[in-house]
């Protein structure tokens, strides 16, 4: 069996991965995930792996919006997609009608969580296009340093820009469904993928731009690693303390980052460089004891601890 460039491309990605017997590709139906299910199902033979789909459906509406017609197509492509290649087919759908784009991340890491050797399809514009909303928004370092929440395979991540992926769907004939909510201008992400970053590539092209990212992204996860994270306690998922010893000799970028730590880790979700600014800024006060809510987590400054507590 002959191999085009794209797929010996993903051939040397699994050769130096640890192989697993089964993998669950999470699909939604569109380009990105479509083609990398195709593309490893091609390779498939050379490797001995199952291969099963997962649709995540974030709920319908009894209106019948345009956004809950799209997702229970997409939930029926998909589906079919599975049975027409003789794959193991799973859905995870919620019982309430999503809207807001955290609502959604939130269920849909739920959903992959249930999930072994999890694959998704995100590629390196994905990479791009989210390290450039956390600068903009002011995640701080480290935001940087882990721009996707999901804990899955990405093979596409180091290799394939979208362009590249929608060529190889041409040419290998595939189908997939459209999100009519990526046409859309107001999200922040899709100005920054149809109209900014084109805008950028026509000027100065954006390769050179995408490799600064990286190595900042990877830069950022080395400076975190050390001090910071040795220096924080975490009790449960939800809370924990870091010694008021540790943060009194912490520099400013130090702090911020223990700041950014915790509320990732706790939060699991979006955060703004305000609200780090915010619990630095509290926590630096002269009081020696005080209590506070920021960031969506109470926290509190005793003689000797600060703790933190996402339930308080």
């Amino acid at each position: 069996m002959s191999f085009s460039a794209f797929e010996h491309s993903l051939i040397d990605f699994f050769k130096k991965e640890e192989l697993q017997k089964d993998y669950c590709i999470a699909c939604s139906g569109g380009l990105d995930s479509v083609t990398l299910f195709f593309a490893l199902k091609k390779i498939s033979p050379i490797f001995k792996y199952k291969l099963k789909l997962l649709y995540v459906h974030h709920g319908s509406s009894p209106e019948k919006t345009g956004q809950s017609e799209y997702r229970d197509k997409a939930l029926s492509f998909v589906e079919k997609l599975a049975q027409d290649h003789s794959v193991e087919f799973v859905s995870s759908k919620s019982e309430v009608f999503l809207e807001s784009e955290e609502d959604c991340r939130n269920f849909r890491l739920k959903a992959l969580s249930y999930q072994k050797n999890v694959l998704t399809a995100h590629h390196k514009d994905d990479f791009l296009e989210t390290l450039i909303i956390r600068m903009i928004r002011g995640s701080g370092p480290q935001g940087l340093s882990e721009p996707f929440k999901e804990k899955s395979l990405k093979p596409f991540l180091g290799l394939f820009r979208r362009d590249q992926i929608k060529e190889y769907a041409k040419t290998n004939g595939l189908n997939w469904t459209e999100d009519p909510s990526n046409k859309s201008l107001d999200p922040l992400r899709n100005w920054i993928r149809n109209e900014w970053l084109q805008a950028l590539d026509h000027k100065a092209g954006k390769d050179g731009f995408a490799k600064s990212l990286m190595l900042i992204s990877e830069a950022m996860s080395e400076l975190k690693s050390v001090e910071v994270e040795k220096s924080i306690i975490f009790e449960s998922e939800t809370k924990g303390f870091i010694h008021l010893e540790n943060w009194l000799v912490f520099d400013r970028f130090q702090k911020q980052s223990t700041i950014a730590h915790i509320l990732l880790k706790v939060r699991k979700t979006g955060y703004t460089y305000g609200q780090i600014e915010e619990v630095v800024k509290q926590l630096d006060q002269i009081k020696k004891e005080t209590t506070f809510r920021s960031g969506k987590l109470t926290w509190l400054k005793s003689r000797s601890k600060v703790l933190f507590d996402l339930d308080l």
